[in-house]
């Protein structure tokens, strides 16, 4: 079984609460399957990375924040249900950082380069970010960055 590595990046203070279903997250409802296109036939171009490992990988380390399901909401993150070709704060039921309002301003736009980057190192790419992790790993990074790829249109 592979595991993500993370490095903290902030400091949460939330309580334990937040992540007491962490460890169980793999046994939480699985999220839906990627299409049947493969990362690279996405429309918003060719992302190398396994799509299996990247949507066990979320179910395991990023669902607790994060909802991918068209529609479902937001929870602790933005729904990254389409992230690929969105600009950034675009989830409108979410309420970001100012840090994503400047982003957004910038002009920043989710494609696998920029996601990558961000998922590499969060506070360093967007200073203020409220994300609290950080996948160190590239293969994993890409990995994830695949498989939502096809949850993009």
């Amino acid at each position: 079984m592979q595991k993500l590595v993370y490095r903290a990046v902030a400091t949460l203070s939330l309580g334990a609460g937040l992540f007491a279903g962490l460890a169980g997250a793999a046994d939480a409802p699985a999220v839906p399957a990627a299409s049947t296109a493969s990362a690279s036939e996405s429309s918003t171009g060719a992302v190398a990375g396994d799509v299996t490992a990247g949507r066990r990988a979320f179910n395991r380390n990023c669902r607790a924040c994060h909802q991918v399901e068209t529609g479902a909401g937001s929870a602790l993150g933005p729904n990254l249900a389409g992230i690929l070709g969105r600009a950034a704060r675009a989830d409108g039921a979410f309420e970001y950082s100012p840090a994503f309002a400047a982003a957004a301003e910038r002009g920043v736009v989710w494609d696998a380069s920029t996601l990558e980057r961000y998922l590499a190192a969060p506070t360093a790419m967007i200073p203020g970010s409220k994300m609290p992790l950080a996948v160190t790993d590239a293969a994993q990074r890409r990995d994830l960055v695949a498989y939502l790829a096809t949850l993009s249109p």
